[in-house]
């Protein structure tokens, strides 16, 4: 039986949350994030999963300043790694296309590693910021520039090979891949050991060539993961933080869960009605030069400026309402008001609890329970890993991700977040860390106010 790591933890967390304050904000992250570092036995393991397919980069969200919502995740991540020591391990895992018999799901962009400055610097410089050249990791060797390449093919997966449940699927074999929730408690190793069972072993991608090859034993052609969790860190706790950008339109099978002794029973979750309307606005004033009025809105609308559009993303512009002005001199000049039109859609929780439809019904959810109650590892005590989901949207939300997202982490022994602007992202990961160190920050005590 693998009890004692975990019965050492029961107390010590017990311990912890009576010393723990009942409330912690963002501004409180160098509580838990900048103080003692834990032992290595007892620093957590954060797996952070960025939905990397077109949805990152889609212009119905009308994200603003003329950046893409996907870009605003990359730079919050870049943020918040900056603001890390080495009591935390972070790695970063996105999504990856099959080809041919090779499936869709996830890879390992940057191994779990604890943060010091090196490490941290690394993944810092494999993100990017805007004026980053091309060029391999100085730790991995991966590609850099994530940032500045976002929506290049090569970082940018099709919505139509976008699978969440493969990606958590990887996601439980890079941790190990030990066993099924039923022995979970009692030490016994899932069998058999296959890629698309238990054990350490590789299921999507080819592999992707932007792999980390340090996740990976190293005489395994990338084929055998080096798990994060060994006889060393064996007390140390486990977490996913999922960035969603979008209902992902494809799903694994059953069989995949069911293959590891997980339960396929869609559960019931929120169900939200959605509404739309079309919002006009006033934007600013540009001028349009022509002999005749025909000519003028023509030269008008070419000419509306960018700075303009990116400082008030929309669907579509116009210019209207041409009058004579001072400001734009001239006996063919007139000046027009632009007008900003755009589509936005919210969503609203019902009075319902259901299962999704059958059109709808995605495992991702049951995926996040499945981590949450199996053993990941075969090091000592029962490894499990919660879940945490960041929804990120703007103007464009779908009521099936909210669903499926607020679902993921309910069961998957997190939280759900909701981040509209580049702030509301970078402050979910903030909260979501801090909690994550106040769980872990009885081995920090000294933190503790």
């Amino acid at each position: 039986m693998k009890k004692p790591c975990r019965a050492a933890l029961s107390l010590a967390l017990s311990m912890a949350l009576v010393a723990t304050p009942p409330s912690v904000t963002a501004e409180d992250i160098d509580l838990f994030v900048g103080s003692n570092p834990a032992s290595a036995a007892t620093r957590p393991n954060v797996l952070i999963i960025i939905d990397n397919s077109a949805n990152w980069s889609s212009a119905s969200q009308h994200w603003p300043d003329g950046l893409k919502q996907g870009e605003s995740e990359l730079r919050s991540l870049r943020n918040v790694v900056g603001e890390l020591n080495d009591s935390i391990n972070v790695g970063l895992m996105m999504f990856t296309p099959g080809s041919g018999s090779n499936k869709d799901g996830g890879y390992v962009r940057f191994g779990i590693n604890q943060m010091t400055p090196t490490n941290k610097a690394a993944l810092q410089e494999l993100i990017g910021d805007s004026t980053c050249v091309d060029g391999a990791n100085s730790f991995n060797g991966t590609p850099n520039c994530l940032r500045t390449n976002f929506d290049t093919a090569t970082e940018k997966v099709g919505t139509a090979k976008t699978d969440y449940s493969a990606t958590l699927f990887e996601a439980f074999k890079y941790f190990g891949g030990y066993t099924s929730p039923a022995n979970a408690q009692n030490d016994v190793a899932g069998s058999p050991i296959s890629a698309s069972q238990f054990g350490a072993l590789r299921y999507a991608g080819d592999p992707d060539a932007k792999s980390d090859r340090f996740a990976f034993n190293p005489t395994s052609q990338r084929a055998i993961y080096n798990p994060p969790i060994s006889s060393i860190n064996s007390c140390a706790k486990n977490y996913i933080i999922f960035i969603g950008n979008g209902f992902p339109t494809q799903d694994s099978p059953a069989s995949l869960l069911s293959g590891v002794g997980g339960n396929t029973s869609q559960i019931p979750m929120q169900q939200y009605s959605t509404a739309s309307q079309t919002v006009l606005t006033n934007i600013g004033s540009v001028c349009g030069n022509g002999n005749n009025p025909g000519a003028r809105v023509t030269d008008c609308n070419a000419n509306i400026p960018q700075s303009l559009k990116d400082a008030n993303p929309a669907d579509s512009y116009l210019c209207l309402s041409p009058t004579v002005s001072a400001t734009c001199p001239g006996v063919n000049n007139r000046a027009f008001t632009v007008q900003s039109s755009k589509l936005v859609i919210t969503v609203t929780p019902t009075s319902t609890v259901a299962v999704p439809t059958s059109s709808d019904a995605r495992f991702a959810d049951e995926w996040t329970k499945f981590l949450y109650t199996t053993d990941v590892s075969s090091a000592l005590g029962q490894q499990n890993v919660a879940t945490y989901t960041i929804d990120v949207f703007k103007d464009a939300p779908d009521a099936r991700q909210t669903s499926l997202l607020q679902s993921m982490a309910k069961t998957g022994g997190g939280r759900y977040f909701q981040a509209t602007n580049e702030g509301a992202i970078l402050n979910a990961l903030r909260e979501i860390l801090v909690e994550i160190q106040a769980v872990n920050s009885v081995f920090a005590s000294a933190s503790l106010p």
